[in-house]
This record gives structure tokens, sequence and C-alpha cells, in this order.
């Protein structure tokens, strides 16, 4: 273990261990782990979630009421740029960095891409339900951005005045419509 975070097995426990520049190596117990069903879920080299047969675990806390049995990692539905996945779901919930979505129905949860989801109601940015939204027409366009008949986001805000007829992304970071870029 250089840098990053990891979970680590070591004399029968598992630990979560973490490094940053300011504060150097961490370690820290997590207790109560079934090590006959501990698994790592994530592949990446900062290993974000992993579970047992009872809990699921974010950089090594416990996703508290999160179901381990139902839980999966979802993968985005268009692809963009992802570093370690931030959705989630398990039978009754959405769930984001870690922390279940209230408002959300797992069953019907996805991930659309970047920092957007939606259910079978409603739709999400960065975990937060987002209101004042199309849901009929909401789509996730790549990079930061998603648009529905009457508006163009970025993240969970409204980008002013850009036109959702003619919006095009360029890239992960800029777009245009008929009128302007950003």
């Amino acid at each position: 273990f250089t840098s990053g975070y990891a979970f680590q097995i070591s004399d029968n426990n598992v630990y979560y261990k973490s490094w940053d520049a300011g504060r150097g190596d961490h370690s820290r117990l997590l207790p109560n782990v079934d090590l006959e069903t501990f698994k790592v879920l994530t592949k990446s080299r900062e290993k974000a979630y992993a579970k047992d047969k009872q809990k699921v675990y974010y950089f090594g806390r416990v996703v508290e009421n999160a179901d381990a049995k139902s839980f999966e990692i979802l993968k985005p539905q268009k692809n963009g740029r992802v570093s370690y996945p931030d959705y989630a779901r398990d039978k009754k919930h959405g769930i984001y960095q870690g922390a279940i979505i209230e408002e959300s129905d797992g069953a019907s949860f996805i991930w659309l891409g970047a920092s957007y989801a939606k259910d079978q109601s409603s739709v999400f940015a960065r975990g937060q339900k987002m209101e004042d939204v199309d849901y009929s027409s909401f789509e996730y366009l790549g990079g930061i951005y998603a648009k529905d008949s009457f508006s163009v986001y970025t993240d969970y805000r409204k980008i002013e005045d850009a036109d959702p007829k003619s919006f095009r992304v360029k890239d992960d970071n800029s777009a245009t419509d008929a009128h302007q870029s950003w």
C-alpha cells in the first residue's frame, strides 16, 4: 500500500487504509466484518465500495440502511469520465457516494452519467432530487451537461439563457447553442 485508498485484511480483521499528503498513512478497523463474505466491489485504485453479508461499505464507512444482499454498483448509461462509481442501488433506494437517497426507488434507479441519475419518477444530480425538471424529456448529454425540453443543466444548476433545442456538447467541459458558448 503506497497511496490512495484500500481495504486490507490482516490478522483476521478488515482495515480501511488511506493516505494523503496532509495526514500521511491512516488505518481504520472495520468492526464486526464477516470475513467469509467480505468482498471489495470496485477494481479501481481508489477502492470505494465493499460489502459482506450484512453491510455495505463506502471508503471504509458503513452505508447506513443499505441492503447488502441486493446492493449493486451502477454503470453509467452513457459513457463519460468516471474516476470511481458515484451511484449504486439496493432493492429500496438509490445510493450516491455512500449515502442513501431517501426519495428514490431502488428497483428503477439508474445512473445516467456524470452526476445525473433517475428512477421511475424523479431526476437526481449529485444525489439530490432536482426540482422543476421535465422528467419525460430529461436526458444526459455528456460531460457535465443535461437538458429537458425547457432548460439546460450543468451539474444540478440551470444554465440561464441556454437554448435546449440547439444546445450541443463539444467536450466534457464545453458546449454551445445557437447564441453562445460555455
